[in-house]
């Protein structure tokens, strides 16, 4: 697809702010969430985002980057361990690459 799609929107707001939105009354300390070949840009879009928002999740939320990300969700799973933060108790692993099943006709 060439984009991010957790940036690609959906009513009106990229697809990964819904979950965000519902993580931000949450007790978690910290969040982490694993991202594929396009981390940096999906990392400086929410940061600004929530910066300009004054958002609280601001200081929450971390996003690594899986540079093995074709390998499967597994390395992404073993990335977001690697990585998380001491103090972070959500790790968030976006699973996007469903295919939608068609009828046969």
């Amino acid at each position: 697809m060439g984009l991010n799609k957790l940036l690609l929107p959906l009513d009106g707001r990229p697809m990964i702010q819904h979950t965000l939105d519902a993580l931000r009354g949450s007790d978690f300390k910290g969040i982490t969430l694993v991202g594929g070949p396009q981390s940096l840009r999906l990392r400086l879009r929410l940061r600004l985002r929530l910066r300009l928002r004054d958002d609280p999740l601001h200081n929450r939320l971390r996003i690594v980057n899986n540079p093995d990300y074709t390998s499967g969700l597994a390395s992404s799973l073993r990335q977001g361990l690697k990585q998380l933060p001491s103090g972070h108790d959500c790790l968030l692993l976006p699973i996007l690459a469903i295919q939608v099943a068609q009828p046969r006709v």
